[in-house]
């Protein structure tokens, strides 16, 4: 269980980008983070993360533990998160930046248990050919898709991921949401925001619904006013079968 209380992220003293946000997500399901450009979504899975510091009277608890009491190394093991963007600063190879998302367990020496999960991890995203590649030569789409792997590569317990299909093909969205579910079954807890509501209504077990720094909605995706407050936060027409503008 996920239980946020009270949050509220500041950029400056006259402007919240997340104004007094209090969310229960459950353990072992896909919860889905949707919202107009702005709307704070980014900045919410990064606090929840633990990359941005909270104010005195907010909190954040994982699996009962209190966000704020974890240090770095606990923290890293617990969480697995993916930003949207990605730069490549050094020319490593796909497979050295898949094996950092074990460092937790192996520490800077990894074992053949860290190398077969970094390689079972690249060949579910379909980076197998590419392990010796270096990550300055890749496509965005497959940097994205060797983030993916380095996350997955981690068997971390809660996995937050910032937009991870915009630059994939139709194939690979396809084939990480299909295993986001099964994982989601065996117990992971994966919060993803989603730039296609349709697809998020679709996947996830619940939709978190942000507009101007408030949460407008939060519910079940098969809840009627989840789609009514989808339409007043994006002034858009929409059912279960696709959004419309008006």
């Amino acid at each position: 269980m996920i239980i946020i209380k009270n949050l509220t992220i500041q950029s400056s003293p006259s402007r919240r980008i997340i104004n007094d946000a209090s969310l229960n997500l459950k353990k072992g399901a896909l919860h889905a983070i949707v919202g107009p450009n702005g709307s704070g979504k980014t900045t919410l899975l990064r606090s929840i993360a633990g990359l941005i510091p909270l104010s005195d009277h907010a909190s954040i608890r994982i699996d009962d533990k209190n966000l704020t009491s974890l240090n770095n190394f606990e923290r890293a093991e617990l969480i697995s998160y993916v930003e949207s963007q990605h730069i490549a600063p050094f020319a490593y190879t796909v497979r050295d930046i898949v094996l950092w998302g074990r460092w937790t367990k192996h520490k800077g020496q990894p074992t053949e248990i860290d190398h077969d999960a970094a390689v079972q991890s690249s060949k579910i995203m379909g980076l197998h050919d590419l392990l010796d590649r270096s990550f300055t030569e890749l496509s965005t789409g497959e940097r994205k898709k060797t983030i993916l792997a380095q996350s997955l590569a981690s068997q971390s317990k809660l996995y937050i991921w910032d937009e991870p299909l915009a630059p994939l093909d139709l194939k690979a969205a396809a084939d990480l949401m299909g295993l986001a579910r099964v994982m989601a079954a065996q117990g992971a807890t994966f919060l993803i925001s989603f730039h296609d509501i349709s697809l998020a209504l679709r996947l996830a077990d619940s939709i978190t619904i942000l507009g101007g720094g408030h949460v407008n909605w939060h519910g079940g995706t098969s809840d009627p006013r989840a789609l009514e407050r989808i339409e007043s936060t994006f002034g858009v027409s929409a059912h279960q079968g696709g959004i419309y503008f008006s």
